[in-house]
């Protein structure tokens, strides 16, 4: 299989970015038009880049041994928790709107939404269940692995904290984020109540990671609400790449 990485001006964001791409082997795509193509966004977390997943797992290796007609786009998105900060750059914008219309542009990968999927680790997992609750005519499966799903709370402790806290320059105050789109746990209520169809979600979390309660709730929440669910439990499993591994094993082979 192949590694690429794409270069290219963003006018979201006013400056170059990088993408990381992996394309299968051309031996193992099917006789079918580049169209037909899948396509997952595989996002990552905090302090990461797009050379977290290809250099901390072996998301090449299980790509290439699923024999998946499947393209993987992994963005340097730096610790912007994906989304349009108030005192900064629109960096969800980006990855929901500018970043797919370029990639299906370049690699002429499939726009149908039953082949298009995201997915991330942590703040990843944010982002991912993000742009599947917030795009649900785009993406048919969101998955998140340790994901900080519920950012209530961070945003609620940062705003009686020191003022130059980074969920400040992000999010803003508590109520400027509860009804944005920043908001998972809203979004989750409002795609059940307004999609034509619900995506397909996916959900992971050790029960040594302190985010398990949050994971465990939304999960049980998005069933309440008629989602296709299922959150996977891994037991004295923490916070680490080790588990991040076997996820997007999974995810690769089978999409969960």
């Amino acid at each position: 299989m192949s590694l690429g990485t794409l270069y290219f001006y963003s006018e979201v964001l006013h400056s170059s970015q990088k993408v990381n791409i992996l394309l299968p082997e051309p031996r193992t795509i099917s006789p079918l038009p580049m169209e037909d193509m899948e396509v997952l966004y595989l996002l990552h977390g905090m302090q990461g880049s797009a050379h977290s997943w290809p250099s901390s797992t072996s998301a090449e290796r299980y790509l290439y041994e699923s024999g998946r007609n499947m393209a993987v786009i992994v963005p340097t998105m730096k610790s912007n928790f994906y989304t349009d900060q108030k005192i900064g750059d629109a960096y969800y914008t980006y990855v929901a709107e500018e970043l797919p219309r370029l990639v299906e542009s370049y690699l002429h990968v499939s726009p149908k939404r039953e082949k298009t999927y995201v997915a991330g680790l942590s703040m990843g997992g944010y982002g991912a269940m993000k742009l599947a609750l917030s795009h649900p005519e785009k993406y048919s499966f969101g998955a998140s692995f340790s994901g900080a799903v519920d950012m209530a709370p961070a945003v609620a402790r940062a705003a009686e904290g020191e003022p130059h806290n980074l969920f400040r320059f992000i999010f803003g105050s508590p109520e400027e984020f509860a009804g944005s789109v920043d908001n998972t746990r809203g979004l989750l209520e409002h795609c059940a109540k307004t999609a034509q169809q619900l995506p397909r979600l996916y959900l992971s979390c050790g029960t040594a990671d302190a985010l398990f309660p949050a994971n465990k709730a939304f999960a049980e929440r998005a069933k309440e609400l008629g989602y296709s669910v299922k959150f996977h439990i891994e037991k004295e499993m923490g916070h680490s790449w080790r588990f991040w591994d076997l996820e997007v094993e999974k995810l690769l082979r089978t999409l969960l």
